[in-house]
C-alpha cells in the first residue's frame, strides 16, 4: 500500500486528526476554468513560431498554489494534507504549509491530486511521403521518415478525450505501416485562444520508432500478404539501412531515419505478433523495444515473460459470454470462457512476471469505457500502486520524458490530475468517495488548469422521513443524485421533475396510494440537516413539510462494501494462467525426460533388425538406450507394460500446413518469395498438433503454400505440445529447406479472371524466373567470394542472427531472397517443390542438373511413377498422396499405384498429409502402400510400407541420423499402438517425443475432466452474476439472423452438423494438393484475419 506521510499544515490543530470534509460540503473556489496560464519560455518571450500580438502583450503566468490535497507524490508515495506551488508552469514546491504570496489559491481539501496520466500510444494520422519521391522506399508500407508531428498531431478531440481520462501527455505515432515513422511526446492541453501564446508544447519530438505489421491483404496482391512476408520486409530493411549506416552516403534515403539504438515500438493484434516483434528484435540485437499489446497476453504469458520486453496493454476486455440456453453454453468455447476470466487480470499478470507495464485507452471498442474496466483490472487483484505506475512513472521512463514528467516533484512541469477521491484504491476515510465513484474534476497541463467537470453534489442523497402540516401527507422518500422514490403504505412510486440545484429541491409525486392526483413539492436543505418546504396538494391546497434524513442509502455504498467484503473473503484474485497453450489440453509444464522401460511389445525398428517380437525399448535422458527381446534390464525406470501392442517410430508428416494459417500459409505478393521463412508463421498451440500427436505423428516438415514457383523456405519441426514459443518446436539441425511450385497454382490458373497480370502466366514462364533467379544467386555469391557457399562467413541460416552486414567490401548490401537462393547451389539446402505432371518434373531435373544440385523431394509429385528413374538421379525422393486424385485437371493421371511403383524403381518414396485431418490417420496411409502394392503385384513388407511415414520422410529431410527407426542413441520419438500400426482398426495410445510422454490415453481422459470441470466452473461462475452478453456499440443484429437456438428452418441434427463441418472444411481446411490455396477466395475478400 502507499505510505502516507502527514505533513504539519495551517489549519491541522497540534495533537488533533483532523478528517478530510466531504467533497459536497466544500468550498469550490479554484475548480472553475481560469485565466490562461503559460510556462515560462512563452512568458518570458514571445513565442518565434507564433504570430506577434495584435493588441496587448499577454499576461505573465500566475503563481498557483494547490492547497490540502491528498498528494499521490509518486507510486507508493502519499503525502496527505499537502500543499503544491506551481510557477511559469512548473513545480515549485511539495510540502506542508507553504505560504500562498501572490499565488492564486486552489482548495483542494479532501481532494486526490497525482501526476498527470501519460497514455504512451496514441495513434494518429501522419502525412505519407509522396509516391516516388526521391529517397523514399519501394513499398508504401515502408516510410520511417514520417513523423506523427508533420500532420495535425493530436487531433484536438482526441486530446479533450485524453483529458477527461486524467491524460496530460501522449506518445503518438503513426497508425498504419509496417515502418511507421517517428513518435513524440506531446501535452494534451487545449489550444490557447491567443494564438500568440503558441501551441501546447511537445515534450520530446522523435522519441519513438513505431513498427506494426500491416499487410496489403489478397485483394490488391501487393507485397506483403502474410506476416512472414512483413517480418521479412522488416529484415531486409533493417539489414539495408545498417548498410547505409556503414557507409559514407551523398545522397538523402528513408532508411537513414532508422535508429537501431533507439525505442522501437511494436503495434501487435494478438500475442503471437508480440513473439515476433521480440524475435525479430532479437536477431537485430535491438535492447530498446516495447511492445503494444492486445489484451490477450496472459494467453503467452510465460514466452513473453521470458522475452522481457516492456509492454504498453489496453484494457480490453471481452463481453460476458452468453450461456444462459443449453445451446449457448455449449457453442461457447473454453477459450472464451477463460479468456473473459482472465482479460481483466493481464495487466496484473505481466506485471507479475517483472515486465514494466504501461497502460494505453488505445484500442479499447466504443462499448467500454477506460475508468470501468480500470476499476475491474483493480478488482482482479491490480495493486492501487502498480496501476498509478502504469499511467505514470512506466510510461514516462519508456518515453525518456521521467526527468519532467510522472511523478509531483520539484522542477517538474506542473501535469496534476485533481479528483474528488482515490481514483486507484479505497479512501483513508469512510466518509469519502471510492474507486467506484471518484470523479475527475480539473487537469493541470503545463501549469494551466482545465476544468473536467463539477464535484458531485450528494447532499440529499439518502433516505428521508417527510411530514407535512396542512395536509395529509407522510411518506419515505429515497434519494439518489436526479432520482426520487416515494414510498407512501404499502404504494411506491418515482418523482418526475426532479430538480436539485445546490441546497434547493423541487418534484412531482403522483399520490398512487388514493389515485387522487400530483403533489407539488419544493425545499431548502438548512445547515441543520433539514429539508424546509412547501407543497401544492392535489386540491390546490398549499402545505408546507420537513424531510429529516433517515439514513444513507441501503442496497448501494453499503451492500456493494458488504459484496466486496464477500468477495475478499470468498475469493482470491486469478492465479495467471500456467503452461501452454491457453484453455484446452494445456501442459502445465513441458513432461521431464523419465527413464522409461517399454516391455512385452512388438517393435518396428525400422532398421536392419526388423520387426521385434516380444521386445523392450529402454528410453533415458531422451534418447533410445538400450533394445531387444526378452529379458530387460532391472534399472530404476517407469516400466510400462505393452503385451500385445506394437511400438513404431514416431510417424513423420513429410508435407504439413499445420498450424500456419493464423498469420498465412502463402506470401503471394511477389513470384519469387525466397526470403520469407515459415517459421514465422507457426501457431504452436493450434489444436490440430494435439490431434496429431494423438495419432503417432512427431515430426512434420511445414512447408510455405503453392502460390509461387518459388516460396518461402520450410520448417521442420517436433510435435512438441505445450511449447512456449514457436522457435521451441524447431527441429534442432535439420537440413534446412525451402519450397518450390509448379503448374496450375503458381501460374495464376485457378485464382480468378482478376489474378493474370504476375508474372508467370505460364509453364516457360515458371522455368524462365526460376532458371533466372539461380542465375542471379550465383553472380551474388561469386561476388562475395563464396562460390555459391552462402552460410560460411557472415552469411545467416533460418536460426542465426540476421544483423551480419555481409563481408567486407561486398558491392550492395545483403539480398535475403539471394542469400538462401545461393545456399541451393551451394548444397546446403533442399528444394521440396509442389508438383503433378511429368513435363513440369523432368524440367526442374534439367535445371537442378544445369546448376548442380540435387533437389530434396518432388511434393504430391504425382506423376513421378511415370519418369522415377530420372527423378531418382535428382532427387533424394518423392512425397506423394496414397490415394488423391482427380481434384483438378493436372492431377487426372495420378495413380493409388504409384508410391509401390516409385518403390519398386527405387526412388525413395513418403506420403504425406498436406491436410490436418489427413495427418490425424498417417499409419492408415502407410497401410494403403502395402495395399495398393499387393493389389499392383509389387513385393513390399509392412516394414517397407511402415517406412513410407517413418524412414523415408526422415531421409527426405535430413533428419535420419536422429529419428526414423528405433536405434540406440536416437531420439526417444515413439509410438505405441493397441495393434498393427498398419491397421486402420489401430489407435495410438502413447506418443514419446524426446523421451517425453506428450500424449497418452489416461493423460488425455485426465485432461478432458480437467477442462469439463473448469468449463462447469465458468460457466456457474458467469450463471451466478447473471449478466447477459451485451451486443457491441458497432454491431447491429441482423434481421434475418434468427432469435433463440433453433435455425429458421427445422432440421435434423445430423444436417445442421454436417453444414457445420462442411462449412468448417471450406473456411478453415487446407485441401491435400492445394497447399493452402483452396483459401485464396476467403482471403480475396479480406477475410483472412
Amino acid at each position: 500500500m502507499p505510505s502516507s506521510l502527514p505533513l504539519p499544515h495551517r489549519t491541522r490543530q497540534p495533537g488533533t486528526l483532523q478528517h478530510h470534509p466531504k467533497p459536497e460540503h466544500l468550498p469550490r473556489r479554484g475548480l472553475m476554468p481560469s485565466t490562461v496560464f503559460v510556462l515560462a519560455a512563452l512568458a518570458a518571450a514571445v513565442d518565434p513560431l507564433a504570430p506577434r500580438p495584435n493588441g496587448p502583450m499577454p499576461a505573465p503566468p500566475t503563481r498557483v498554489l494547490i492547497d490540502n490535497a491528498v498528494v499521490h507524490v509518486a507510486p507508493g508515495k502519499t503525502l496527505d494534507s499537502a500543499d503544491i506551488l506551481i510557477d511559469n508552469g512548473r513545480i515549485v514546491r511539495v510540502a506542508g504549509n507553504i505560504e500562498p504570496g501572490t499565488a492564486r489559491v486552489v482548495d483542494a481539501a479532501g481532494r486526490h491530486v497525482y501526476a498527470g496520466f501519460i497514455d504512451a500510444y496514441v495513434p494518429v494520422d501522419a502525412p505519407a511521403p509522396r509516391d516516388g519521391a526521391p529517397g523514399t522506399h519501394w513499398s508504401n508500407l515502408v516510410t520511417p521518415q514520417r513523423d506523427a508531428l508533420a500532420g495535425q498531431g493530436l487531433p484536438p478531440r482526441d486530446a479533450e478525450t485524453l483529458r477527461k481520462l486524467g491524460f496530460t501527455a501522449a506518445g503518438i505515432a503513426p497508425s498504419s505501416g509496417i515502418f511507421r515513422g517517428w513518435g513524440a511526446v506531446v501535452s494534451t492541453a487545449q489550444p490557447f485562444d491567443d494564438p500568440a501564446l503558441g501551441k501546447p508544447p511537445v515534450y520530446k519530438a522523435r522519441a519513438s520508432q513505431h513498427l506494426g505489421f500491416e499487410r496489403s491483404g489478397w485483394s490488391s496482391g501487393d507485397y506483403p500478404t502474410s506476416h512472414m512476408g512483413v517480418v521479412s520486409l522488416m529484415r531486409q530493411t533493417f539489414i539495408d539501412a545498417a548498410w547505409r549506416e556503414s557507409r559514407t552516403n551523398t545522397d538523402w534515403s528513408c532508411l537513414d531515419a532508422i535508429n537501431p539504438d533507439g525505442l522501437m515500438i511494436y503495434d501487435t493484434s494478438f500475442e503471437l505478433e508480440a513473439l515476433l516483434s521480440d524475435k525479430v528484435a532479437r536477431e537485430f540485437d535491438h535492447a530498446n523495444v516495447a511492445i503494444v499489446g492486445s489484451g490477450t497476453e496472459f494467453k503467452r504469458l510465460d514466452a513473453l515473460a521470458n522475452a522481457g520486453r516492456a509492454m504498453i496493454v489496453p484494457l480490453v476486455f471481452p463481453a460476458t459470454p452468453d450461456v444462459f440456453t443449453v445451446g449457448k453454453a455449449d457453442a461457447t468455447s473454453l477459450e472464451d470462457l477463460m479468456s473473459w476470466e482472465h482479460a481483466p487480470s493481464n495487466a496484473r499478470y505481466l506485471d507479475e512476471k517483472g515486465l514494466a507495464v504501461s497502460i494505453t485507452t488505445s484500442k479499447l471498442p466504443r462499448s467500454q469505457k477506460f475508468w470501468d474496466n480500470m476499476e475491474k483490472a483493480i478488482d482482479a487483484g491490480l495493486a492501487s500502486d502498480k496501476a498509478l505506475a502504469m499511467v505514470t512513472t512506466h510510461p514516462a521512463e519508456l518515453l525518456g520524458v521521467a526527468d519532467t514528467l510522472g511523478t509531483i516533484e520539484q522542477g517538474k512541469i506542473a501535469n496534476l490530475v485533481i479528483a474528488s477521491g482515490p481514483l486507484f484504491d479505497e479512501p483513508a476515510y469512510d466518509d469519502q468517495p471510492g474507486v467506484e465513484d471518484a470523479q475527475i474534476l480539473t487537469v493541470f497541463i503545463d501549469g494551466r488548469e482545465h476544468h473536467i467537470a463539477d464535484a458531485k453534489d450528494t447532499r440529499f442523497d439518502g433516505a428521508w422521513t417527510i411530514s407535512s402540516v396542512g395536509a395529509d401527507l407522510t411518506m419515505s422518500i429515497k434519494v439518489d443524485a436526479n432520482k426520487i422514490t416515494a414510498t407512501r403504505g404499502d404504494a411506491q412510486a418515482k418523482a418526475r421533475k426532479v430538480k436539485i440545484d445546490k441546497d434547493r429541491i423541487s418534484f412531482l409525486i403522483d399520490d398512487n396510494e388514493d389515485g387522487n392526483g400530483t403533489y407539488l413539492m419544493s425545499g431548502v436543505l438548512g445547515a441543520d440537516g433539514v429539508i424546509r418546504g412547501t407543497g401544492v396538494a392535489p386540491d390546490q391546497s398549499a402545505f408546507e413539510w420537513t424531510a429529516a434524513r433517515e439514513g444513507d442509502l441501503p442496497g448501494k455504498d453499503d451492500d456493494k462494501k458488504k459484496d466486496d467484503d464477500a468477495e475478499d473473503d470468498d475469493e482470491a484474485p486469478t492465479a495467471a494462467p500456467i503452461g501452454a497453450p491457453f484453455a484446452a489440453y494445456t501442459v502445465e509444464s513441458m513432461p521431464e525426460q523419465k527413464t522409461y522401460l517399454l516391455t512385452n511389445a512388438t517393435v518396428w525398428t525400422q532398421s536392419d533388425k526388423g520387426i521385434l517380437e516380444n521386445g523392450w525399448v529402454l528410453v533415458q535422458d531422451g534418447k533410445i538406450a538400450q533394445i531387444g527381446t526378452g529379458g530387460y534390464p532391472r534399472i530404476a525406470a517407469e516400466v510400462i507394460d505393452c503385451a500385445g501392442k506394437h511400438i513404431t517410430p514416431g510417424l513423420i508428416d513429410a508435407h504439413s500446413h499445420t498450424g500456419l494459417f493464423r498469420l498465412g500459409v502463402n506470401e503471394s505478393g511477389q513470384a519469387v518469395t525466397a526470403e520469407v521463412r515459415i517459421a514465422d508463421s507457426i501457431d504452436p498451440g493450434h489444436i490440430n498438433w494435439y490431434r496429431q500427436l494423438a495419432g503417432g505423428v512427431t515430426a512434420a516438415n511445414l512447408l510455405h503454400g503453392s502460390a509461387n514457383p518459388i516460396g518461402g523456405q520450410s520448417q521442420t519441426v517436433k510435435v512438441r505440445w505445450g511449447a512456449l514459443k514457436p522457435e521451441d518446436m524447431h527441429f534442432e539441425d535439420a537440413k534446412p529447406g525451402i519450397k518450390f511450385a509448379l503448374g496450375e497454382n503458381v501460374k495464376q490458373s485457378n485464382w480468378g479472371d482478376d489474378n493474370t497480370t504476375r508474372y508467370p502466366q505460364t509453364r516457360l514462364g515458371v522455368e524462365t524466373i526460376i532458371r533466372d533467379r539461380f542465375t542471379k544467386a550465383r553472380e551474388y555469391a561469386a561476388a562475395r567470394g563464396r562460390s555459391g557457399n552462402a552460410r560460411s562467413g557472415s552469411y545467416f541460416s533460418t536460426e542465426a542472427p540476421a544483423n551480419a552486414r555481409g563481408v567486407a567490401g561486398a558491392p550492395g548490401p545483403r539480398d535475403l531472397e539471394l542469400e538462401i537462393l545461393a545456399e541451393i547451389l551451394a548444397g546446403e539446402r533442399l528444394i521440396h517443390c509442389h508438383s503433378y505432371r511429368q513435363d513440369e518434373i523432368l524440367m526442374l531435373c534439367r535445371v537442378a542438373e544445369d546448376f548442380g544440385f540435387k533437389i530434396g523431394t518432388f511434393q504430391h509429385g504425382l506423376e513421378t511413377y511415370k519418369v522415377a528413374e530420372i527423378v531418382r538421379e535428382h532427387a533424394i525422393g518423392a512425397s506423394l498422396f496414397s490415394d488423391w486424385w482427380a481434384y483438378k485437371v493436372e492431377v487426372q493421371d495420378a495413380i493409388p499405384a504409384a508410391g509401390p511403383i516409385n518403390f519398386e524403381a527405387g526412388l525413395l518414396t513418403s506420403y504425406n498429409s498436406d491436410s490436418d485431418d489427413l495427418a490425424r490417420r498417417m499409419n492408415v496411409e502407410a497401410g494403403k502402400a502395402l495395399r495398393y502394392a499387393l493389389d499392383a503385384g509389387i513385393a513390399m513388407t509392412p516394414q517397407d510400407a511402415l517406412a513410407f511415414v517413418t524412414t523415408n520422410p526422415a531421409i527426405q529431410l535430413g533428419i535420419i541420423d536422429r529419428v526414423g527407426t528405433i536405434e540406440v542413441g536416437k531420439d526417444a520419438d515413439l509410438a505405441v499402438w493397441s495393434g498393427d500400426p498398419l491397421s486402420s482398426m489401430s489407435r495410438c495410445e502413447r506418443t514419446f517425443v524426446d523421451g517425453r510422454q506428450l500424449f497418452s490415453l489416461e493423460q488425455d481422459r485426465a485432461m478432458r475432466e480437467r477442462m469439463q470441470a473448469e468449463r462447469a466452473r465458468l460457466v456457474g461462475k458467469i450463471m451466478a452474476e447473471g449478466k447477459p452478453k451485451p451486443m457491441d456499440d458497432d454491431s447491429e443484429p441482423s434481421e434475418s439472423e434468427p432469435e433463440g437456438d433453433e435455425p429458421p428452418t427445422r432440421r435434423s441434427m445430423l444436417a445442421r452438423m454436417y453444414e457445420r463441418a462442411l462449412q468448417d472444411h471450406i473456411d478453415h481446411g487446407p485441401r491435400p494438393g492445394d497447399c493452402g490455396c483452396n483459401l485464396l477466395p476467403r482471403e480475396l475478400m479480406n477475410l483472412d484475419r
